[in-house]
């Protein structure tokens, strides 16, 4: 997007760097930047049912202890690993003659969430869990530690790339940028968690859980103002 005018705005959540004098342009600028992934967050659960509510509770919570430890010896730290999702519902019998139906059975079911910096643990820790008998993996989750640098390089490109398109209408026009009058950054999403689902198959004994991750994308917008000279 591109403004020519012959006097400045005031517009919200900006920044006024020079008095406005004379004619300015505004313009747009996006940036984006990569970034290899140094963190993850692995989310795998256990469905059980039971005739009781703790019949369920109790086969659901077996399997996730022993996920959970599985965890905690392949993460190496016990803080990393948390039980992130508890829930039991009861389960209905099929009723077709107006009848309240009544209960059968209860679910639960326990989700297990795994924080890694070592993304060479990713597909291990699936592997264990699925091993341990969890039957719900909800998928793996890559981000950034730094999500700030990231964002502040994402900042920079946009800004380049403001001043470029800036620079372009003044020549175009004849004419050439004066001071920065105003810069206003945009609601920019900044680093985009990716993520990986991952099924629960069987597999055999020497198979692992291939893990991919590519990168993270970062972008930022900002728009800015520059007052143009002859």
């Amino acid at each position: 997007m591109a403004v020519f005018a012959a006097v400045g705005f005031q517009g919200m959540n900006q920044t006024n760097l020079a008095p406005v004098q004379g004619p300015v342009v505004t313009v747009t600028g996006n940036g984006e930047t990569s970034a290899d992934p140094d963190e993850a967050t692995v989310r795998v659960g256990v469905q059980a049912q039971g005739k009781t509510a703790k019949e369920a509770q109790d086969k659901a919570s077996t399997i996730a202890q022993k996920i959970i430890a599985e965890a905690v010896r392949i993460a190496g730290d016990r803080k990393q690993v948390q039980t992130s999702d508890l829930s039991l519902y009861p389960q209905y019998e099929n009723t077709n003659n107006g009848s309240t139906p009544r209960i059968v059975s209860y679910q639960a079911s326990n989700v297990i969430s795994v924080k890694l910096t070592d993304l060479t643990k990713v597909g291990p820790v699936v592997d264990a869990a699925t091993t341990n008998g969890a039957n719900n993996i909800q998928g793996v989750t890559f981000g950034l530690k730094d999500k700030k640098a990231a964002t502040g390089e994402a900042l920079k490109n946009a800004v380049l790339d403001a001043r470029g398109k800036a620079e372009a209408i003044a020549g175009g026009m004849g004419m050439r940028l004066g001071d920065l009058v105003m810069v206003e950054e945009q609601g920019a999403p900044g680093p985009r968690p990716m993520l990986m689902m991952a099924r629960a198959e069987m597999r055999g004994a020497d198979a692992n859980t291939p893990v991919e991750p590519g990168q993270i994308e970062t972008s930022a917008g900002v728009t800015v103002t520059y007052r143009l000279v002859k």
